[in-house]
């Protein structure tokens, strides 16, 4: 008789196909019935005392310049619909009247218009044609009005919870075939959940930048289908792609009735969910499923739940496309360093770096790390002068068109950017002590930045830059400042062991992730060259090197399991405490606490 083999191959297990295909229909189904009963909110009209009646969409914001406002918002419900809604009014909500019925002045004469407040209208609204009309007082700048399903009512938290069944369902399914990506995958939706109920919570408005700018931009390529002239807006000297795309997504949301704030909002949703997905397949080129799921995990949470990569979310921009385009191209870079002689990897990372500076320019300091990998790669010098010499063919053939365009039809104006019109109160001085220093103890004591004053330390780069990828350049105020303290305090403690792992990087795995180091390098050098060159506080932001922070996850992560048992343990539940404390701040900032 032959002998039985010591091991056998695992057999995979059969995808259960019906019951997960039902329990998605279901899902669907049922998210698809609530969205029908939501809120469908009308072009607004708005009138300055003694002016013309005007139309826009909300969330409305206009040039007053001290004039008191009233604004009609005409609302559509459903069978069920919302009773919980938050408001906001900039600068102070006056009167607030429902179908001719004025709610009570003492629940809506206020001034908020960071987080608003939430008001319970049920007693006000029908089913049917609702209108309402806002009395704005206004103290100059801008001002306006938004008004959204507050995340806390029933219909949806409704929503959230079917998707959440779902997702739970189909893993629970799933199991088997997923075997020891299980938990990873898993560990992916519950992040991202965070992400769709910030989305859910925060209008695009919120915690953006210009984004009426680039707003503008996409209807200009809606109305005129071509690249506007950089000099008549203050986006217009962006790069086109997103644009582009965004007009043709907005475009198919016209056709769904969707207006075109809300389906660009819908596209943030989706890039996001791409980046997420990026993260999760960088993940797999540097952490065994099989053998490393918890620290494969820790990495997934720690990427994805920082604050900073989940305010991208419902953000309307091109920094939206740019991210997932850079993590793109970083797991290209991943896949290409483990196996070099595959040309058409290489190929793929140009095209993607192609695309990505069609986008934004911030994605150019990444071809600098494509190439200084290229060098510092085995392959003989012949073939790095081929791949080189095609990489910059693809490049110049993607992008040359657009900056000959700007060249020929716009001269050098075309090709800058809008940083000579920022307000002079954003200027910084260069001095070494805006360089070189990093107080911890500073940090911990002034978490949020403020762009326009030097008491918050606005003048220190790299504490600007550290603090803006909890917090950005706004402040949310006492109620939260102890949770913001403790996730800067943990991400100082991540930030001792990423340096821990980039050291056993050095000792162990110098060829495994070097394209991770060298993009945290060259990120970081051109971030530093731009706060030079461009010395205005609003650039400080970490929107600039968001890629950056998916290596440092990493690099914690294996400085945490380098460490002795006893030290690695406490390192781990530091570490796990990070992304946990960020999803808190995330929600609390959702839910209005």
């Amino acid at each position: 008789m032959f002998a039985r083999p010591a091991a056998k191959r695992e057999r995979k297990a059969a995808v259960p196909w019906l019951a997960l295909g039902s329990t998605l229909a279901l899902t669907l189904l049922l998210s698809a019935f609530i969205l029908r009963q939501w809120p469908s909110f009308g072009k607004v009209s708005y009138v300055y005392r003694g002016g013309k009646m005007e139309t826009a969409e909300l969330p409305l914001s206009v040039p007053t310049q001290g004039e008191n406002l009233s604004v009609l918002v005409p609302l559509r419900l459903g069978l069920f619909h919302p009773a919980l809604y938050r408001v906001k009014a900039d600068d102070c909500l006056q009167d607030l009247f429902i179908n001719d019925v004025r709610v009570p002045r003492e629940r809506t004469d206020f001034c908020d218009y960071s987080k608003g407040r939430i008001l319970n209208l049920a007693p006000y609204l029908r089913r049917g044609e609702n209108l309402m009309q806002f009395n704005i007082r206004d103290h100059g700048g801008m001002g306006g009005v938004d008004i959204r399903p507050s995340p806390g009512d029933p219909l949806p938290l409704a929503l959230s919870l079917t998707l959440f069944i779902g997702a739970a369902a189909a893993l629970f399914l799933l199991r088997r075939p997923l075997g020891h990506w299980l938990l990873p995958t898993a560990v992916s939706a519950a992040a991202f959940s965070v992400h769709f109920l910030y989305w859910m919570g925060t209008t695009f408005t919120t915690r953006g930048y210009d984004t009426e700018g680039h707003v503008e931009y996409v209807q200009y390529v809606l109305n005129n289908a071509r690249i506007p002239p950089a000099s008549e807006g203050w986006e217009y000297y962006q790069p086109p792609l997103y644009y582009f795309f965004a007009a043709l997504w907005g475009k198919a949301g016209a056709m769904l009735s969707l207006p075109l704030s809300g389906s660009l909002q819908l596209l943030s949703l989706f890039l996001s969910l791409l980046s997420a997905a990026c993260i999760f397949w960088i993940g797999t080129a540097l952490f065994d499923a099989r053998r490393e799921r918890w620290g494969f995990s820790l990495f997934l949470a720690s990427s994805l739940l920082l604050p900073g990569m989940v305010f991208f979310t419902p953000r309307i921009n091109n920094d939206v496309l740019a991210l997932t385009l850079s993590l793109l191209c970083l797991g290209l870079l991943l896949r290409w360093w483990r196996k070099p002689e595959r040309r058409g990897a290489w190929v793929g990372v140009s095209v993607v770096l192609s695309l990505g500076i069609l986008t934004k320019s911030t994605t150019l300091p990444l071809v600098a790390a494509a190439l200084l990998l290229l060098l510092l790669s085995p392959v003989p010098w012949k073939k790095k002068w081929f791949l080189g010499g095609l990489s910059l063919a693809v490049i110049l053939l993607f992008t040359d068109w657009l900056f000959l365009y700007r060249f020929i039809f716009e001269g050098a104006r075309g090709l800058v950017g809008n940083a000579g019109n920022l307000s002079s109160g954003l200027l910084l001085k260069n001095t070494v002590a805006g360089f070189v220093r990093f107080n911890p103890l500073f940090l911990l004591g002034h978490p949020y930045n403020n762009p326009w004053d030097d008491a918050y330390g606005r003048q220190y780069l790299w504490e600007y830059l550290y603090r803006s990828a909890f917090t950005g350049e706004w402040s949310f105020g006492n109620a939260v400042r102890p949770l913001v303290s403790a996730l800067h305090l943990l991400g100082l403690y991540a930030l001792a062991l990423a340096l821990i792992g980039i050291v056993r990087h050095f000792r162990q795995e110098a060829r495994r992730s070097l394209p991770l180091l060298l993009t945290v390098l060259v990120l970081l050098g051109a971030f530093l060259y731009n706060r030079l060159s461009v010395p205005y506080a609003c650039s400080q932001d970490f929107r600039f090197i968001a890629p950056a922070a998916v290596p440092l996850a990493y690099y914690a992560v294996r400085g945490a399991l380098a460490l002795p048992r006893r030290l690695r343990i406490v390192a781990l539940v530091m570490l796990s405490a990070l992304p946990l404390g960020s999803a808190a701040f995330l929600l609390a900032l959702v839910f209005g606490m």
